[in-house]
């Protein structure tokens, strides 16, 4: 079972492509256990 809709990887994805900010501000701001999720949504 996924905890995270696709909906909310893309969201975190985009925002990280964008340049806003890094994944480990974003795994902060969204509540994500680990960096490394959003490296693998990011290349994904």
């Amino acid at each position: 079972m996924n905890k995270y809709s696709d909906e909310f990887k893309v969201e975190i994805a985009l925002e990280y492509l964008g340049g806003r900010t890094g994944y480990r501000m974003l795994a902060e701001k969204y509540n994500v256990k680990t960096e490394t999720q959003i490296k693998n949504w990011v290349s994904a």
